[in-house]
């Protein structure tokens, strides 16, 4: 242990560069640290691995299932108490033997194992890994592929690679952390400190004490991190003081946070960043082989052309729309898309469909097609400003009435002036239709609310929606810097018809749609729900079980969405499918069925046909009429 903490102290502080082979030495010997402290933390509390503890296997194994057959084996195989109490105590003796003195090949099969076994274990330890153990795997498999390995050139390969990925481990995380308003606002540390998980009453007494000094110590923390690559730069000028500012960091992290295994994991790299950012000039790296930053540069490059021809074609896809669709500008200069399918018989209503945020249309493809199929009724989907192939060219701020005022132009140029409208909006959907409903009081009929959002919701943290906030930002900044090749096909995505799949993915993966998102996130975190007497229509709630069982306010709010028609004068109904959730209510074909039977079963109710009323013909009313014995919320 002596000779480790000389080494790293002459590597931050030292005046010799390190070689190869010291290099790999510091570095599997750190990695070696934290993969030994890991697994003893995980042996001493190794009842969390038995019934009813955070790492229950017959719970966890749950989060497996869409692996594939040979992966869950091997976790069903290592997975049970006995076997990861062994991988665990083997871990510990392989990484013992590294720290020890020694050379030769066998090193590098200990470090191939403690890679293995991390990776083995990660899903079992869903609780209790951090980026610790990622950053040690990383050095391990490094220092495995360099021992292993019979050329200099290969070797010299796997430490630029762990040197990228150590630059990486800061850029990333600090160029996020300016995507999100605390960190950027500098209130972001002291919110740390006042956790419970990772803070410290001491420091966050001071902190807020001194909130200058607070907010330039986390931006500076920001820049430091954003600014790790140039360590690149200057010839090697700069290694000593980021690194030496990096074990300072680590350290108070660990003091401060708990995060021990910090202190060694992440400047298990710093080694390999002090051998590549030598200069070629000295001794101690005359052979080093640099060509792997040439063939990774050509690589970037190459991935950055494909990936943005990807996203033009993408982006050209979602401008093309749907086939038989047309276009239409509204009062504030937006363009939209829309669809119209169904009979559209005489006297029949015409559902509008209002998807949520982050959703497309095609969300709503089962439910069209159920009610186009078992009904007379016209079904009419679009695309909202900055969705799809609708543009907004709005130069005002994005306000909740500029999307409902495009609503009203829509209705007023798509659907005939002597039809009745249902309004059927999904989440974010059902509040534009409400706001919409406002302006045209003599034509909306119903309003079926597919599991509403009720603002403010008094049961939803605000760090939740501040995390969503933040992760929308993320995703619509990765799409922007052209990383939308990357991004993951959703599960839910087969849950559609075949043919909508390709469009739905296109839209998915292009920063419009996100964009579009962020403004309507907005809107909702500043939005209030109206008063009691501004609901127009008849009123239809059909809200997923899941989301009862997530909200315990929910029931409550839906009520009280429903009265406030009631009072107006018209009928409201709620009806909860079991077994679904949020967005299966439209996704998975059997939920779709049933909302779009619900939805048609209330019309009927509320609308009796017409021959049984007043002896005409026609399956809709000629006229909406509130319903008297509704008025004054009597039902």
């Amino acid at each position: 242990m002596r000779k480790l903490t000389t080494a790293v102290r002459s590597l931050v502080f030292g005046a010799a560069p390190i070689s190869r082979e010291r290099a790999l030495a510091v570095s599997e010997r750190l990695a070696a640290a934290t993969t030994v402290t890991s697994s003893l933390e995980h042996l001493v509390i190794r009842d969390k691995f038995g019934a009813g503890g955070v790492n229950d296997w017959n719970i966890v194994r749950q989060t497996t299932l869409g692996r594939g057959a040979i992966e869950r084996r091997i976790l069903e195989a290592v997975s049970t108490e006995r076997r990861t109490v062994a991988l665990h105590c083997a871990r510990v003796v392989v990484g013992v033997c590294i720290l020890l003195p020694g050379q030769g090949r066998w090193r590098g099969y200990g470090n191939a194992f403690l890679a293995l076994g991390t990776i083995v274990l990660s899903p079992r330890h869903r609780y209790g890994s951090d980026g610790s153990d990622q950053v040690a795997t990383i050095t391990h498999a490094v220092a495995a592929t360099a021992r292993l390995s019979r050329t200099t050139e290969a070797s010299d390969a796997a430490l630029w690679y762990g040197s990228i990925q150590a630059a990486l481990a800061y850029c990333v995380p600090g160029t996020l952390k300016l995507l999100g308003e605390q960190w950027r606002g500098g209130s972001a540390l002291s919110g740390i400190m006042r956790t419970r998980a990772y803070g410290h009453p001491g420091l966050y007494a001071v902190m807020r004490r001194h909130p200058r000094a607070t907010r330039y110590l986390s931006h500076a923390t920001v820049a430091w991190e954003c600014a790790f690559p140039l360590i690149f730069a200057a010839r090697g000028r700069l290694t000593r003081p980021v690194l030496a500012t990096g074990l300072g960091f680590h350290l108070v992290n660990g003091v401060t946070m708990g995060l021990g295994r910090f202190l060694t994991a992440f400047p298990s790299m710093y080694p390999m960043l002090a051998y590549t950012t030598t200069p070629r000039t000295h001794h101690a790296v005359a052979d080093r082989d640099d060509r792997v930053v040439r063939v990774a540069l050509g690589a970037v490059l190459a991935a950055g052309a494909v990936a943005g021809t990807l996203a033009v074609r993408k982006r050209l896809e979602v401008l093309d729309g749907w086939p038989k669709s047309k276009t239409m500008t509204t009062r504030c200069g937006n363009r939209l898309q829309y669809k119209a399918v169904g009979d559209w018989d005489e006297g029949s209503p015409v559902v509008v469909l209002l998807s949520d945020r982050a959703e497309t249309p095609e969300h709503f493809s089962w439910l069209i097609d159920r009610l186009a199929e078992t009904s007379g009724c016209g079904v009419l989907s679009y695309s909202r400003a900055g969705y799809g192939a609708s543009r907004r060219y709005a130069r005002a701020r994005f306000e909740l009435s500029e999307a409902a005022g495009d609503l009203a132009d829509l209705l007023a140029e798509a659907v005939p002036p002597d039809r009745r409208i249902v309004l059927a909006g999904h989440g974010f959907g059902g509040i534009l239709a409400r706001s919409a409903a406002q302006s045209l009081p003599g034509r909306i009929d119903t309003v079926a609310y597919i599991d509403p959002i009720h603002t403010p919701c008094p049961d939803v943290d605000p760090a939740d929606e501040a995390r969503e906030d933040a992760e929308t930002r993320q995703v619509l900044w990765s799409l922007r810097a052209g990383l939308g090749v990357l991004v993951n096909r959703p599960r839910w995505l087969d849950s559609l018809p075949s043919p909508n799949q390709r469009q739905v993915f296109a839209q998915w993966s292009d920063a419009r749609m996100w964009r579009a998102t962020a403004r309507e996130m907005r809107v909702l975190r500043e939005w209030a729900e109206p008063t009691a007497g501004q609901a127009v229509g008849h009123a239809l709630v059909i809200t997923s079980q899941q989301s009862l069982d997530q909200s315990p306010e929910r029931a409550a709010r839906d009520a009280d969405l429903l009265d406030a028609h009631r009072r107006a004068g018209f009928r409201g109904e709620s009806a909860v499918l079991a077994h679904a959730d949020r967005q299966g209510l439209l996704t998975n074909q059997r939920f779709a069925v049933q909302v779009a039977d619900r939805i048609l079963e209330f019309l009927a109710a509320a609308n009796p046909p017409a021959e049984q009323r007043h002896g005409g013909s026609g399956w809709w009313p000629t006229v909406a009429e509130p319903i008297e014995s509704m008025r004054g919320g009597q039902k």
